[in-house]
């Protein structure tokens, strides 16, 4: 595996269910003590949604692609890519939080970083060859709408505690990644639910 290769492989496992999942708590936890408990039901009930959204997209297309296309099943990956549409609603929504930072320049920063996280875990499935753009376009596309509903708990409160949620979801995301270089056989479940995204 050359160094591109693995590079490619780690940002695309940030879209990954035992690392999307695990920030997302700290996204939920962040919002009951930085915005009370309506902003974090609905940031989970949400993400939650949109995990529902495209499992039911994943399974329409899946029972009738091979009829209508007549493409082999075992080639196709399922429209929308799940990894893009997670990765695209949590660090989206994580580039909104800190957009809205006190601290303009970690406010600016985190959001770039974030927002460009969003994609790149997009782009990383194509590079792979795990799916093509039109199914990368369309999970950012899934994860659009379920932004924009989150916008009252991100710009409904007061400013504060950004960069709290900046630094934790870095560390939840660094150390879930690590994990799963040394618990496999822990994960198996959160991969397998993950294949079925």
């Amino acid at each position: 595996m050359t160094l591109a290769h693995a590079a490619l492989r780690a940002l695309t496992d940030l879209g990954n269910l035992y690392v999307i999942v695990p920030v997302a708590l700290v996204i939920a936890i962040w919002a009951l003590w930085a915005r009370g408990w309506r902003a974090a039901v609905r940031i989970w009930v949400l993400w939650l949604g949109l995990v529902l959204v495209v499992l039911g997209l994943k399974y329409a297309a899946w029972s009738d692609w091979g009829r209508v296309a007549g493409v082999i099943r075992a080639q196709y990956r399922g429209a929308p890519s799940g990894h893009a549409a997670l990765a695209g609603f949590v660090y989206g929504l994580i580039a909104m939080f800190a957009w809205r930072s006190a601290d303009r320049r970690l406010g600016v920063a985190g959001g770039w970083m974030f927002g460009a996280l969003a994609v790149a875990v997009g782009c990383s499935r194509v590079a792979l060859g795990e799916h093509p753009v039109v199914e990368v376009i369309g999970g950012l596309l899934c994860a659009s709408p379920f932004l924009w509903l989150a916008r009252p708990a991100v710009f409904g409160h007061r400013l504060g505690g950004e960069a709290v949620l900046l630094y934790a979801t870095a560390a939840v995301a660094v150390l879930a990644e690590l994990s799963d270089l040394r618990f496999h056989e822990e994960q198996r479940f959160f991969l397998y639910l993950q294949s079925r995204l």
